[in-house]
């Protein structure tokens, strides 16, 4: 009945079966023909936490061993059912699914595939996943499914996938984002729920009491639907990827239409990309024009400090309410995300965009609108304008909803609008302009863009992008002087369009400007890549390694794989060594136990040691908490006991600190009197280094307050 991280499993204990969680749906699939295969993970489960990635290259190093093993049986047999599969199965039709972690694990899996690898990618289905990385596989159908009550990765980072992927290179893949009301994290994987799995689980939505989350709300669903829901849209992905099913297609571009096998539950699906052709997006230069409204390009956070980010587009919202805006934690200075807000107080303003024709008839434009939270539905009007300058009314009042609730609910994410064009007899090819037009009094929305419909879908193919990595360099510091260096990056593939990346440096000893960040462009023909990087070196000893945190940030025409790197620089002075003048001290009653420490050498940089009390185990009788001042115990938090305690009860640490280019420390107990006749008292004291080399064994000291005085 309860779990743990441990990895290997402790004795006694035993696996976690998560990889039999998906069997609702690898039946069902395995049913239709398709050849289903679910990878346990314990091993790298046990170990992400320790890596910046979150295990994502683990899990695509996991995903790519399977699938090289499946090449192999099926080319040249061998496997272990008899050869059973020995030139059965299609390799050049892969669709990879991942949830939460192996959400972004499986990206990285398509990242990471060359093409000659003896497997094709042709597919992605992402439930609920992290985007620690921000890494996205171009041209790869995706479906990426977010669950509104997701407790775990409450964010929905995962809806960065789609919104990169618009960006990062000319893609035809097909990108959808389904808001999958009612769900949770968990639950779709039944090992990861209560009642049907076999070891211990929970509801990771984190309110039992609210009214659209909690366990007892009628819009949750329960277990069942909701892996109804996993299901269908990762069948619909499978279906659309593999075999070009047009049935498909309108459950996963935006069309609104949900799969009748989810029943009461409720799905809304916006999408970009496919056979859609973008038309405008938020902040591609586009001047647009307004009336009796506000309208203007927003940045979804900036950059307000070290360690401070804000937000952009929504100042008075979290970034757990803005999934579109959610800011990459350990690149904090990489351009944000652009977006159009639009504000209005009252009714009959309009917005005008204009657009450059689109080269193919279309039978309707999607715009991708967020709207307020909890605010009441939005009536937009929409017209056109063509190349002779006449302005024609589609016919079709919008209505935008916004996604409502308490925190962390009032999602501020898109929904997808359709404005026919056939009805209204519009050629899609002469459109020079659009106007949207607020019926409602008052109110704001943000527009991401907009994009013409065809209702098909266009033939898409893995793109192979130039994988771009950087590693870890180790440098020896030097003497004097500022020192420059260049730190390589490596590029595996070919640079044949301009490629844009961006760099963080991270030096958490600089409490003055740790972090630092820069475009990194690489030209057609460019076979490597390196970032400058300079430094202080001097000759005095530095307690802090000089460790600076290298990240990338692939922005177009790029991918990454191994993003985060570091360097090192290795300290090259001898440690000074850190003394006590004595380790036994004593002192009377009403005046202090003190300790005087010295280091043989100053340093660069501040150090602080701490120093443990431990009880003298029958060396002599310990000092309590009556022995001292209440004040020096409320200095560590502590109230005074009744009845006392002895001091090495309370868990207190002290701590010595030498400032930059000090020597000198000094540790006190004050001890009180209080004229009671009582044997020799005292403390015993332990500072350790834990092979610090200023500390290289650990220093034993002892306090002693005898019953006559010193």
């Amino acid at each position: 009945g309860q779990s743990s991280g441990d990895w290997p499993c402790k004795p006694g204990w035993r696996p976690v079966p998560s990889h039999t969680g998906y069997r609702y749906i690898t039946d069902v699939l395995a049913s239709q023909g398709y050849l289903t295969v679910s990878i346990a993970a314990n091993g790298i489960n046990g170990q992400d936490g320790l890596f910046l990635d979150g295990g994502a290259s683990a899990r695509s190093q996991l995903v790519r061993h399977h699938l090289a093993q499946w090449a192999e049986w099926t080319n040249h047999g061998g496997d272990s059912w008899g050869g059973r599969f020995h030139g059965r199965v299609n390799m050049g039709d892969v669709v990879l699914v991942g949830h939460s972690r192996g959400g972004e694990g499986v990206e990285r899996a398509s990242i990471d595939t060359y093409a000659d690898d003896p497997w094709k990618i042709q597919g992605l289905v992402l439930i609920g996943p992290t985007a620690f990385g921000r890494q996205v596989a171009p041209g790869v159908h995706t479906t990426v499914i977010l669950p509104f009550c997701d407790g775990d990765v409450s964010d929905l980072q995962g809806q960065q996938y789609v919104d990169i992927g618009r960006d990062l290179t000319r893609d035809r893949a097909l990108r959808s984002s389904v808001m999958a009301m009612g769900t949770n994290h968990n639950f779709y994987n039944t090992e990861w729920t209560p009642g049907l799995s076999k070891s211990a689980a929970w509801d990771d939505w984190f309110d039992a009491g609210d009214r659209q989350c909690g366990q007892d709300s009628l819009q949750r669903l329960t277990p069942a639907e909701q892996q109804s829901v996993g299901l269908a849209y990762t069948a619909a992905l499978v279906k659309l990827a593999v075999d070009d099913d047009a049935g498909s297609l309108p459950l996963l571009d935006g069309t609104p239409v949900k799969p009748p096998s989810i029943g009461r539950a409720n799905a809304f699906v916006h999408a970009i990309g496919g056979d859609k052709q973008l038309l405008f997006k938020a902040g591609s230069g586009t001047q647009v024009t307004t009336r009796s409204l506000a309208a203007g390009v927003c940045r979804g956070y900036y950059f307000a400090g070290p360690f401070d980010l804000r937000p952009g587009c929504t100042p008075d919202l979290f970034f757990e309410l803005t999934p579109h805006w959610s800011p990459m934690s350990f690149v904090e200075t990489a351009p944000p995300p652009r977006a159009l807000k639009v504000e209005w107080t009252r009714a009959g303003g309009s917005l005008r965009i204009p657009v450059a024709a689109p080269a193919t008839r279309a039978d309707a434009l999607d715009f991708r609108i967020a709207g307020e939270p909890g605010a009441p539905p939005v009536e937009l009007d929409i017209r056109v304008r063509d190349v002779s300058g006449t302005w024609t009314e589609l016919g079709q009042r919008l209505k935008l909803r916004s996604y409502s609730g308490p925190s962390p609910l009032g999602k501020v994410l898109a929904r997808q609008l359709r404005a026919g064009l056939r009805r209204a007899n519009v050629d899609s090819r002469r459109i020079t302009a659009i106007e949207l037009t607020p019926r409602t009094p008052s109110g704001r929305f943000w527009l991401l863009d907009i994009s013409t419909w065809h209702g098909r879908l266009a033939p898409s193919d893995h793109i192979h992008l130039p994988k771009v990595s950087v590693g870890n360099l180790v440098i020896p510091e030097g003497d004097s002087g500022e020192i420059t260096l260049d730190v390589p990056v490596t590029i595996d593939g070919v640079v044949s369009s301009r490629a844009n990346l961006w760099v963080q440096l991270t030096d958490y000893a600089d409490f003055e400007q740790p972090t630092r960040g820069f475009p990194l462009v690489l030209e057609p023909g460019a076979t490597s890549a390196s970032i400058p990087f300079s430094y202080q070196a001097d000759d005095v000893y530095n307690p802090f390694p000089q460790l600076i945190q290298v990240v990338l940030l692939a922005k177009k025409n790029a991918v990454t794989t191994d993003f985060d790197g570091w360097i090192l620089v290795e300290e090259d002075e001898a440690a000074p060594q850190l003394t006590v003048d004595a380790s036994e001290v004593v002192a009377a009653e009403g005046s202090s136990l003190s300790w005087n420490f010295r280091l043989s050498q100053p340093m660069a940089n501040g150090g602080f040691w701490s120093i443990q009390l431990l009880p003298p185990e029958g060396r002599f009788s310990e000092l309590d908490t009556d022995d001292v001042p209440a004040s020096f115990l409320e200095n560590y938090g502590i109230f005074p006991p009744d009845p006392a305690v002895p001091l090495s009860q309370l868990g207190i640490f002290f701590n010595i600190e030498f400032p930059p280019g000090e020597t000198m420390a000094a540790l006190s107990i004050p001890i009180l009197s209080d004229g009671v006749q009582e044997p020799d008292e005292g403390v015993l004291l332990l500072l350790d280094g834990y092979g610090d080399p200023v500390v290289p064994l650990p220093i034993e000291m002892t306090g002693r307050v005898p019953t006559d005085g010193p």
